[in-house]
């Protein structure tokens, strides 16, 4: 039998993997052929790399599910009752991108449809059963964070700028205004109060600019008053924040959250502690 030459992928054919660190060399393996293949098209063609699609068929790309079962990197939120991993609860957690990371294949990312799948999943089958334990709630705060900063990070990847990328970071926004105040009880150690505001900024500021540009395609939604209304609140310190509130459209700027994040603003710098705790 002839064999394939090395760097090919039908040399990885029939190729036997016992184990889960096997399983994930073999894929690392495919990983860097198609990436230097993908490389030489570009290259030949003169192209920039285009957009990617995402074409990840679970809610965690296959590769992470092995290196982090081989690197005992598995949350408590990933099992079963009984404590034993269970593959579907697996969500792609957030990595700081390497260098060779910068430029994802389309499987390891999700599409838009399965980010906003893995976003219900969360909502709904771990921030809905949140711990009464400290311990337990501090572990399910960094679980939900970096689930979530995975699912914002594979937003500007895919250069997502539409409605479901507005829903997204809205509800990552929301999860961060609630630990705010849930997880406010915990000490630093626990909780860094002072990085989820960091991370709630970031959600706000990414709306902020999908506001404007969907406003300049005609296309206005319902809930940008109520997230614009957290942002003047984000900033009531802020001498410049009126500035940034006269650059709102007329409907956001009159609307109930603006006028009362405007107030909340005015008394603050004014030093009106009674009028503050009066709104």
């Amino acid at each position: 039998m002839v064999g394939f030459p090395p760097g090919s992928l039908l040399a990885l054919i029939g190729k036997q993997c016992p184990t889960e660190f096997d399983k994930y060399q073999l894929l690392e393996e495919r990983d860097k052929i198609l990436s230097k293949l993908r490389d030489e098209e570009n290259k030949h063609s003169g192209e920039k790399a285009r957009v990617v699609t995402g074409q990840c068929p679970g809610m965690c790309p296959e590769k992470e599910r092995y290196v982090r079962v081989v690197q005992k990197r598995i949350s408590p939120f990933e099992c079963d009752s009984n404590g034993v991993l269970d593959p579907r609860r697996m969500v792609k957690e957030y990595a700081r991108s390497a260098a060779d990371q910068d430029n994802p294949l389309p499987h390891e990312l999700r599409s838009k449809e399965l980010l906003q799948t893995s976003m219900g999943y969360l909502l709904q089958q771990v921030l809905d059963f949140a711990p009464e334990n400290d311990e337990d709630l501090a572990m399910w705060y960094d679980f939900l964070w970096s689930r979530t900063r995975a699912i914002r990070k594979e937003i500007t990847q895919l250069m997502l700028s539409d409605s479901t990328a507005v829903s997204l970071l809205e509800r990552c926004a929301r999860l961060h205004i609630l630990c705010a105040y849930k997880l406010c009880h915990l000490g630093s150690d626990k909780f860094d109060q002072n990085m989820n505001t960091e991370n709630l900024a970031k959600c706000l500021q990414s709306l902020r600019h999908l506001y404007e540009d969907l406003a300049l395609h005609g296309e206005v939604l319902e809930t940008e008053a109520e997230f614009r209304g957290y942002d003047v609140m984000l900033h009531l310190h802020d001498s410049n924040v009126m500035r940034q509130v006269l650059s709102y459209r007329k409907e956001v700027r009159e609307s109930k959250p603006v006028r009362l994040a405007i107030q909340l603003a005015s008394a603050l710098q004014n030093n009106n502690y009674v009028r503050y705790a009066e709104q």
